[in-house]
């Protein structure tokens, strides 16, 4: 059976979808589910379009944010 483990980088990915569902109130399995990782010398990795995927997510929550504390 191969083992395979978790990157450093996994893991802050992990941590941050974590982060994510509290500050949006969704649930943490939704914000997993949304996880996809590639396979580099027997360890897990975020995979590129991932990373790309969750900076746009984010940047736009950041967005949202600046327009309705602009708006109060």
């Amino acid at each position: 059976m191969q083992k395979i483990t978790l990157g450093d980088p996994a893991i802050a990915e992990i941590a941050r979808l974590v982060q994510l569902a509290i500050l949006t109130g969704t649930d943490v399995t939704d914000q997993l589910r949304t996880l996809s990782l590639t396979v580099e010398n027997d360890v897990l990795y975020p995979h590129p379009d991932f990373t790309e995927y969750i900076e746009g997510s984010i940047n736009k929550l950041l967005q949202d944010a600046e327009t309705i504390q602009a708006q109060a």
